[in-house]
């Protein structure tokens, strides 16, 4: 009984974190994706007015270089977190609910 116990802890501890990091992640993104769209649409005004030339084609090349680099290091969380199996089950799980929550 005593491993399956730990075993709970483990998950247990695993979800809350894994909720708490989702729920953060999704506001985070929020926030981020609110930011980013109000200089874009401020960019655009400017340019609207005369003010700056903004070339849209160089900037949305720029952000897939920067969206792909991120992407790939998200790719080395993932494996961190696959090989720590109890925990980065509650962790996952946690995850998904928090970042649905979120």
């Amino acid at each position: 009984m005593d491993v399956l116990s730990e075993i709970f802890v483990n998950g247990g501890v695993g979800a809350l974190i894994g909720f708490s990091v989702g729920y953060s992640i999704k506001k985070a993104l929020k926030i981020l994706l609110f930011l980013t769209g109000a200089v874009v649409a401020f960019l655009y005004y400017l340019s609207y007015k005369g003010f700056i030339s903004f070339k849209s084609d160089a900037f949305l090349r720029w952000l897939a270089e920067k969206l792909s680099a991120a992407i790939s290091e998200i790719g080395g969380l993932t494996s961190a977190i696959v090989e720590a199996a109890p925990l980065s089950a509650g962790f996952i799980l946690g995850f998904a609910v928090g970042f649905k929550k979120g």
